[in-house]
């Protein structure tokens, strides 16, 4: 399943993370890093053409800086506002949110837009506990 999902690179790194979160992926490391150099090469092209939402664009860039590729945060603009602030349908997201929370973590000095990105999603996630199941807010 790993090597077929190589067509669409970020379908491919999306099934890397599962991976990554069931526990499984040491079993593949090899496979997983040809896989991430490869995609991560043709970096350039795995954004354009496609409109990605915030969940996918999240979940690449977290996987990407976990394998220590240098994946640029400006991936993250698409999702600014004029004013340079995230939109505010985004709040909407909560799988987005989640993995933006999550991408956020990855950030190194001077990265600004990843702490805004982190203080907008801490600040909507936690008043979205309230609205959320109770398994989804944990």
């Amino acid at each position: 399943m790993l090597l077929g999902s190589i067509a669409d690179p970020v379908e491919n790194v999306k099934f890397i993370d599962k991976l990554l979160h069931l526990g499984v992926s040491y079993h593949f490391e090899d496979d997983i890093k040809n896989q991430l150099e490869t995609n991560f090469t043709s970096c350039h092209n795995i954004f354009s053409g496609k409109h990605h939402d915030l969940s996918s664009t999240s979940i690449v860039f977290r996987v990407f800086r976990q394998y220590g590729f240098k994946m640029s945060c400006d991936v993250f603009n698409k999702f600014k506002d004029i004013d340079g602030k995230f939109k505010e349908t985004l709040i909407d997201d909560v799988r987005g949110m989640l993995n933006l929370y999550e991408a956020a973590y990855l950030r190194v000095h001077g990265e600004d837009i990843l702490e805004k990105a982190l203080a907008f999603s801490t600040e909507h996630l936690k008043s979205l506990t309230k609205k959320l199941s109770l398994h989804l807010a944990k």
